[in-house]
């Protein structure tokens, strides 16, 4: 099938077949629109322009923290998974971490443990922070040019500093020069500078920010993939934007949907309003099975045997707002043109105001008699809704999706030709 989206500035589209419950529990095969936009904000005047750095439609999460295996909880052939030790040897030790596992580092004086991370654009003039808990035994120790590197570039998020036998957390942060076109940087631990002594590293964190953030395992999610076939509510999400203690509301033409309570005693949280967890009660309703057999030829079905969504599954899983955030019944969608305001206090108002752009989307097919014609075809209108608004505040940027569903399977396969979206001002 043809697809057709909206090419001015900040959109990008995407269309996809996934599963969803009916009304009457039933699973239904989906086919779903998706149309993205991203916005830069002018908060002082509350205005919203389309970005010429238009963001893509994820296809997988993006976390807050790049380091894969941050608290080396994961082992592969007895090693810790995606690190290398370069002039050391690493182990995973049970019972040395803040809570659990640990990364444990003997060897060579000050030796390298490594590992890459990879990025779809070039990092000059992007800002990191670095940070890790870390402790020495059996005795204090110094540690040397724990740090970032890339090609092209002095390393940045240097630390040099003296552990002690209890687990500290230490940080640093950097910018890389805008002349870097590097897309890989090295996050690099050490040993000791003894090797009279054994170094354990836990909770590794590099973050894209210019602050440090408190260690979160149920919030480790920046962007949550857009690959979903159905939102039943809307999803508000604002990233970072943490830094003031108290009461912080997000309104929607002036009515609270969402409100926090932070504290600073440990640090910020990674978001003011981020992505509920999909592993954990409340959001989590029901798993997805992996097998392709499940896959019955008809649609809808009630052979639970067959069906890649549990009996129990509920659509409310799709969204992804705070849960405990909410304060109303029900998240509505966003309305177009609608208010934004993020309070967090007096004199700290953050605001904007969306666009009216109506979002229309149109399936085009063929009943498979008759002559194969665009003039033939039939037209099934498929509602648009703007079910997603992500706001990065301290980037003054934001990205709104629309999403919209239809059931695919009232529709030979083989008799789609051309879904168009369109948008208007």
């Amino acid at each position: 099938m043809e697809t057709l989206f909206p090419t001015a500035t900040g959109y990008e589209g995407f269309f996809l077949v996934a599963f969803r419950k009916t009304d009457g529990a039933l699973t239904q095969r989906t086919g779903t629109a998706v149309l993205k936009r991203t916005y830069d904000v002018d908060p002082a005047a509350g205005v919203l322009t389309p970005s010429p750095d238009a963001l893509p439609v994820f296809l997988q999460d993006a976390p807050d923290n790049v380091v894969e295996n941050s608290d080396f909880s994961g082992v592969t052939n007895g090693a810790p998974t995606a690190w290398q030790g370069e002039s050391a040897t690493v182990a995973v030790a049970s019972g040395h971490g803040v809570s659990g596992d640990a990364l444990k580092v003997t060897g060579t004086a000050s030796g390298r443990v490594v590992q890459t991370l990879t990025f779809d654009e070039p990092l000059g003039g992007r800002q990191f922070v670095l940070s890790f808990s870390a402790k020495s035994s059996p005795v204090g120790s110094a540690i040397q040019n724990v740090q970032l590197e890339a090609d092209g570039s002095p390393p940045i998020c240097v630390i040099n500093a003296n552990v002690t036998t209890a687990m500290t957390r230490f940080s640093a942060s950097g910018v890389w020069p805008a002349t870097v076109q590097a897309k890989e940087m090295r996050l690099v631990l050490r040993m000791a500078a003894t090797t009279a002594v054994t170094v354990y590293y836990d909770r590794v964190q590099v973050e894209e920010r210019n602050h440090l953030t408190r260690w979160d395992a149920k919030t480790m999610l920046r962007y949550e993939h857009d690959l979903v076939p159905f939102k039943l509510q809307g999803d508000v999400v604002v990233l970072g934007f943490s830094d003031i203690a108290g009461v912080n509301r997000v309104k929607v033409d002036n009515t609270t949907w969402f409100e926090v309570t932070l504290s600073l005693n440990e640090g910020r949280a990674k978001a003011l309003c981020g992505w509920e967890p999909r592993g954990d009660t409340p959001r989590l309703a029901g798993s997805f099975s992996s097998d392709p057999s499940h896959y019955p030829p008809q649609w809808p079905v009630t052979d639970p045997a067959r069906d890649p969504l549990p009996a129990d599954f509920d659509n409310r899983f799709y969204n992804g707002y705070s849960r405990q955030a909410a304060r109303l019944p029900a998240i509505p969608y966003v309305p177009r043109g609608a208010e934004i305001r993020i309070e967090r206090g007096a004199g700290n108002l953050y605001r904007f105001r969306l666009g009216n752009e109506t979002v229309s989307a149109t399936v085009f097919s063929h009943s498979g008699s008759g002559p194969d014609e665009e003039t033939t075809w039939s037209r099934t209108v498929v509602t648009m809704h703007l079910d997603t608004l992500v706001i990065e505040p301290e980037r003054n940027r934001c990205y709104a999706v629309w999403r919209g569903a239809w059931s695919f399977d009232e529709t030979p396969e083989d008799g789609y030709r051309r879904l168009v979206v369109e948008a208007s001002a």
